[in-house]
């Protein structure tokens, strides 16, 4: 008889289906092997962007090769809030993520040096909070966020222009 399994840690994605036998006996050591990828892939302080994709209309991903600082210029980021949806943006239409966790908003505010301030990183939860009322950013698991359908689409119009 066969059986099917699928594992997805993060952006690694296994999926097999094959004899019983092999998930008695080898499915450990495929778990350990995932495991070994995953924390490789996390540990790797460079993130390689995506090939640039392209939508249903075949034109390419204009953001598939941008910086967090160029989102937030085309956004005319100003306040912390805004930097936090150019680093939620940045996720989402660069590196290809669908979640995103707090320490990875703030990493990412970070690296847009010319309009990350300091004070940003000490309201970074209330920002969070406000963002969430606001329904900007959804939180799809503990302390784990990523863009609300209409505000994603809001964003892809923007930077269509």
């Amino acid at each position: 008889m066969d059986s099917k399994i699928r594992i997805k840690m993060g952006q690694i994605e296994v999926e097999f289906e094959g004899t019983e036998e092999f998930l008695k006996t080898d499915l450990f050591t495929l778990l350990e092997r995932i495991a070994e990828l995953y924390n490789k892939k996390k540990q790797s302080s460079e993130e390689i962007p995506p090939a640039e994709e392209s939508d249903s209309n075949g034109e390419s991903n204009k953001l598939s090769n941008v910086s967090i600082t160029t989102i937030a210029s085309k956004l005319k980021v100003k306040s912390g809030k805004e930097l936090i949806i150019a680093a939620c943006a940045y996720f989402t239409f660069v590196a290809g993520l669908h979640e995103f966790s707090r320490l990875q908003i703030l990493n990412e505010m970070q690296n847009a040096k010319n309009y990350y301030r300091k004070n940003f990183s000490k309201n970074l939860t209330r920002y969070i909070q406000q963002l969430l009322t606001e329904g900007v950013i959804n939180e799809t698991a503990s302390k784990k966020y990523s863009l609300r359908a209409p505000y994603k689409q809001k964003l892809e119009k923007e930077f269509a222009n």
